[in-house]
């Protein structure tokens, strides 16, 4: 087992301090370091006893700036020149990566550090995109015979987007928009206040509520329709979602205040429909592997905010044209209900069609080093090499990574990691 210094500290898990230990490591050894205006750390370690070819080291996580680092600083092992990169991501999950000048780079082999785990090296990965929908509404007066009326759907399992799609767990928010677009046909004088729902990027949301205004008449009718749509849901979700819930209550408000103040008839109708008619959760699965779902939707985060409704979305896929033509039915359905829409992010898909050279020698170095193999998978999920394989179609790319503990890269499994990482640069996986 090697011994090399790994930064596993919660107080550097943020790109600004990580990009900063990266840059002082490299110069202080007089490496060539720097920093472009997105962020993106490149450094040049010259080669240490195997002057031919040149590797890529790339990743954007703790592991990853834990791992460049032990790199950096070591002078032990006998290794080719090499390339690190780290990159970082903005407060919408963006990767400066996008960004970054790649012809810098002359590596022909990459090797990716950001993988979820160490039993499993990454070769390809589905194709991701980013929809944001937003619409101004304008708030108007509550109808006269109006009462305010609170909607709570909650209980749910939720669960990662990328990894459980295929589970068919229930979403709130879509859930929230069935209820509130059937209660809207019975009762199209309803007026809706907003729904709210956070949750992360590839979070299943397990909870949403709402707020609007009906009519004080339909009261029975509203809790009728509650009780009925909660006994559906234990029928249409008995084994992923045995307790989702739907709670219908009435506040006792002030008429007058501001944060109760409805949006319109048309509007509410419309951002209701949208919601409705939204395709979520897993759409189909992969013909070469069965297994694993190649073409997803989620719906993760609603938020109703002063005079603006947005609704945030992800759609994933291995296979390009379908990952494009669902995002063009989220942008038609967004359309025909008069809601903005924008991508703020396109991963394409990344597949690998024949084994590279690359990965068999990390399953060798995998088995020599620890005694057992190492699987190969693709994830439902974006991952950064398909940037650097499509700017570069010569470059061989593998994603590996290190286990967690309580939530944070375990130690003892990046040291392992770095065993075989050493064991692969230096040639000797045979």
């Amino acid at each position: 087992m090697v011994n090399c210094p790994i930064i596993i500290d919660p107080e550097r898990d943020d790109f600004r301090s990580l990009s900063e230990h990266i840059l002082s490591c490299a110069k202080a050894r007089g490496f060539y370091a720097e920093q472009d205006p997105f962020g993106n750390v490149l450094v040049r370690k010259p080669a240490s006893g195997r002057p031919e070819g040149c590797c890529l080291l790339h990743g954007y996580t703790l592991p990853a700036a834990s791992i460049m680092a032990a790199v950096l600083q070591d002078t032990s092992h006998a290794l080719p020149e090499l390339e690190i990169l780290f990159t970082k991501r903005d407060k919408n999950d963006r990767t400066s990566a996008w960004d970054f000048d790649m012809s810098k780079l002359k590596s022909k082999h990459m090797i990716n550090l950001d993988a979820p785990g160490e039993e499993a090296i990454v070769s390809s990965c589905s194709g991701f995109a980013r929809l944001q929908f937003e619409t101004t509404i304008h708030h108007v007066e509550p109808a006269a015979n109006a009462i305010p009326v609170n909607v709570r759907i909650f209980g749910l399992t939720g669960g990662n987007s990328a990894t459980e799609i295929q589970k068919g767990n229930a979403n709130a928010i879509k859930l929230m928009g069935e209820f509130l677009f059937d209660w809207y046909n019975f009762s199209i004088d309803t007026q809706l206040v907003g729904i709210w729902s956070d949750a992360l990027t590839n979070t299943i949301p397990n909870e949403c509520y709402a707020k609007l205004w009906i009519r004080q008449d339909l009261r029975e009718n509203l809790d009728r329709g509650a009780w009925w749509f909660g006994e559906d849901l234990s029928k249409r979700f008995p084994h992923s979602d045995p307790y989702a819930e739907i709670q219908v209550t009435y506040p006792m408000i002030d008429r007058s205040d501001r944060t109760w103040s409805p949006m319109s008839v048309d509007e509410t109708g419309r951002i209701l429909s949208f919601l409705n008619l939204c395709p979520v959760g897993m759409i189909n699965r992969r013909q070469d592997h069965f297994d694993e779902v190649e073409t997803s939707c989620n719906l993760h985060k609603v938020d109703t905010l002063e005079d603006r409704w947005n609704l945030s979305a992800t759609v994933r896929s291995f296979d390009d044209d379908q990952k494009d033509a669902l995002r063009d039915k989220y942008e038609l359905l967004a359309e025909l209900n008069r809601i903005d829409f924008i991508s703020i992010g396109d991963f394409p898909c990344w597949n690998h069609k024949n084994v590279s050279d690359l990965q068999r020698r990390y399953e060798e170095a995998y088995q020599s080093c620890l005694g057992k193999t190492v699987s190969v998978i693709g994830l439902h999920e974006e991952q950064e090499p398909i940037l650097f394989v499509r700017a570069i179609p010569e470059l061989e790319a593998i994603s590996i990574g290190v286990n967690h503990k309580d939530g944070w890269p375990d130690e003892e499994s990046a040291q392992r990691i770095l065993t075989v990482l050493y064991s692969l640069l230096e040639g000797r996986t045979a």
